[in-house]
């Protein structure tokens, strides 16, 4: 059903609610996730990506499940080692450089043919909302295919 799922994880605590939802809809067929990272400092542009990006990302089996680690903290090691305690078939991981985090997860999702997008909210309402803004927000108004919001 979603071959290709796209997990935004930012490092937060809020982020890592998403990771059993994620599982849940990876293991529910041979599906696979990527784990995404936008970073301000470090990765590759969204706009330079490839399909096959994903294929040379994601693959099955836990030795080749991890892409380069950019960024140290918090390590994405630990998202793909709960993905794959949970029995993810297949889990990638991807770092992004941009200063756009929201457009940034809707570029990567069309352009790795992405059918799912799983991200979390941070509860944001009120004035904090309208200041900040809102990433899952702008995703699921933007993306192509469907997102999975956790809170």
């Amino acid at each position: 059903m979603y071959g290709r799922i796209l997990l935004l994880d930012d490092g937060s605590p809020q982020a890592r609610t998403a990771i059993p939802h994620a599982a849940a809809m990876a293991t529910l067929d041979t599906s696979r996730v990527l784990m995404l990272r936008v970073s301000h400092a470090a990765g590759e542009r969204a706009e330079r990506l490839e399909a096959a990006a994903w294929s040379e990302r994601v693959r099955p089996g836990a030795a080749a499940a991890l892409g380069p680690q950019i960024e140290a903290d918090p390590p994405l090691a630990e998202v793909a080692a709960a993905l794959r305690d949970a029995e993810a078939h297949a889990v990638g991981t991807l770092v992004i450089r941009d200063d756009d985090v929201d457009s940034a997860v809707v570029t990567v999702a069309r352009r790795l043919g992405c059918d799912l997008i799983v991200i979390s909210t941070h509860g944001l309402s009120g004035i904090h909302r309208v200041v900040l803004g809102s990433v899952a927000d702008h995703v699921v108004r933007h993306a192509d295919v469907p997102a999975l919001l956790s809170h």
